[in-house]
């Protein structure tokens, strides 16, 4: 789960090692993204 209060991203995830592992492959490759978009410097989004 994760959600924006303001401008921070905040990012839930599970509680075993494995699922944590599963979980950050899918975020970090588009975190950098998320991170500029609340900053307002992101470009075309789903584009």
């Amino acid at each position: 789960m994760a959600g924006i209060r303001g401008r921070t991203l905040v990012v839930n995830l599970s509680g075993s090692e494995r699922a944590v592992r599963e979980q950050l492959a899918v975020i970090l490759p588009v975190l950098a993204h998320a991170v500029e978009t609340l900053r307002g410097q992101g470009g075309d989004c789903g584009r």
